[in-house]
């Protein structure tokens, strides 16, 4: 099947993206909607290697998740405005967060941030902020949205951003078409290799969340549970996604007495999810096989 045709002068052609994000699906995901919209990616996996990427390559924009291991997203982010201003340049940072509550605009904008989008991101939240946030401030002119101007190439490719011959939606915890529409469209090719990711990622984190229970961590806790409900939330996966926010929330209450059953409910989910994924990605592969 072939990829869905992405607008042939992207006003973001070229653009090279500093992701700094520590989560597999969320790598994917985000990764995937750049890339359709011609960007060029590097990927750096916590605080302390995007200081180090930013420092050796030049990058149009850095988008930044927050809660990290090693360094999180505040930190890298104070640490890079400080060493701007012995150059006295700027490169715009775009926060990343599962959750508005996980932490306000008030304080991504003190630690030097440009703005916050909110994960897993759309298409056209991206492209918002980068014309406002990297295009603007490069004094470049905007480009007219699709919407304003549709050319005839344009018109005849838009009924490829639904492929001819979706898998139909398995009837599960999955939302598929949630998840295509996040990924800006995509064929069903590559929402197999998100979900290949998730039923990946997924059990590992929920083992660190069970370890870091076993040693009352509440920071690694809070983390594995954030991880797990913003990576699941891509393909709309509510059962797994609730109990994950329910922990999250819990481990903010400094109390852990009520974290014991919430574990056990996400174990059974993460299984139930598993499956349903494979399944998906099964699918997939015959119909790409037939």
């Amino acid at each position: 099947m072939s990829e869905p045709a992405i607008h042939e002068e992207s006003r973001f052609e070229g653009m090279r993206v500093l992701l700094v994000e520590d989560g597999m699906v969320n790598q994917r995901v985000a990764a995937a909607v750049l890339k359709r919209l011609g960007c060029e990616v590097a990927i750096a996996e916590n605080g302390r290697l995007a200081i180090e990427a930013w420092r050796a390559d030049a990058y149009a924009v850095i988008l930044m998740d927050l809660q990290m291991p090693e360094m999180d997203g505040l930190e890298a982010t104070i640490a890079i405005r400080s060493e701007e201003q012995a150059t006295g340049h700027h490169i715009p940072i775009i926060a990343m967060t599962a959750t508005t509550t996980d932490i306000d605009e008030e304080c991504c904008l003190k630690a030097g941030m440009d703005a916050y989008l909110v994960k897993p991101m759309r298409s056209s939240e991206i492209e918002e902020a980068f014309q406002k946030h990297v295009l603007a401030a490069q004094n470049r002119p905007p480009v007219p949205d699709a919407s304003s101007v549709e050319t005839a190439g344009e018109s005849a490719s838009a009924g490829l951003l639904s492929p001819d011959n979706p898998v139909k939606e398995i009837p599960s915890m999955l939302d598929i078409e949630t998840a295509r529409d996040r990924l800006g469209g995509c064929p069903d090719e590559d929402l197999a290799t998100v979900a290949a990711a998730l039923k990946h990622e997924a059990p590992l984190r929920l083992a660190e969340l069970i370890a870091a229970y076993e040693e009352q961590d509440l920071t690694a806790i809070k983390r594995s549970a954030h991880t797990i409900k913003g990576a699941s939330s891509v393909f709309g996966a509510k059962p797994v996604t609730t109990p994950a926010k329910a922990i999250e929330e819990t481990v903010l209450t400094g109390s852990l007495d009520s974290i014991a059953p919430l574990i056990e409910e996400l174990k059974q989910t993460v299984a139930q999810m598993e499956s349903q994924l494979d399944e998906f990605i099964s699918k997939v592969q015959g119909k790409s096989n037939g």
